[in-house]
């Protein structure tokens, strides 16, 4: 489990889209290597962020894919589904992603 505490966020994150791509960044940041099989295939890492140019639109857009285990005996009706998360990583988060490090 990456523990984290609300002040380790940077303060400048004030949206769940900066949120998600701020989480994107250290999970991959903290688990480069680490894989998982998803089904029929090859393992696929867990935490995977990418940058894409959209020559449509002359738009950047940030794909972010988080694979992540949830308890075997989860419900759909009863519970938060976040809380089932299984931990895939002990690391710490890097400190240049802390907001004391801003």
């Amino acid at each position: 489990m990456t523990a984290f505490t609300p002040s380790d966020i940077p303060t400048e994150i004030n949206t769940v889209e900066n949120l998600a791509i701020w989480v994107g960044l250290v999970l991959q940041k903290i688990n480069p290597d680490q894989t998982a099989l998803e089904g029929a295939g090859p393992a696929q890492k867990v935490a995977q962020l990418g940058l894409f140019q959209v020559e449509q639109t002359n738009q950047t857009r940030v794909i972010i894919r988080q694979s992540i285990e949830i308890q075997e005996d989860f419900t759909y009706d009863g519970g938060k589904l976040w809380q089932q998360a299984v931990p895939f990583s002990s690391s710490s988060i890097p400190a240049p992603f802390l907001a004391a490090a801003l």
